[in-house]
């Protein structure tokens, strides 16, 4: 559950830094965030199922921030309607 959870945030921090509507201070820490994250996942890449989704983000994190067009960009899940429980 965790992983995915993970690459729910990836995918929007990919996507939010993708449509270029953020301020140039919160994008450039975000961008310095997914550095640091990059970093993060190669030293602790873990093992099996793991190892392999850690190994896969770090390298999507790398390819976007040299060449955002590298990288096909999810969607994120729709939101169910209604307020939360």
């Amino acid at each position: 559950m965790q992983t995915a959870a993970n690459w729910v945030v990836l995918d929007a921090l990919l996507n939010a830094l993708d449509a270029g509507k953020l301020h140039a201070q919160v994008d450039a820490e975000v961008r310095s965030s997914l550095v640091d994250w990059q970093k993060w996942l190669a030293k602790n890449a873990g093992d099996g199922s793991v190892g392999a989704s850690r190994a896969e983000a770090a390298a999507t994190i790398g390819k976007y921030l040299a060449d955002p067009k590298s990288v096909k960009l999810r969607p994120l899940p729709v939101i169910p309607p209604g307020a939360p429980i």
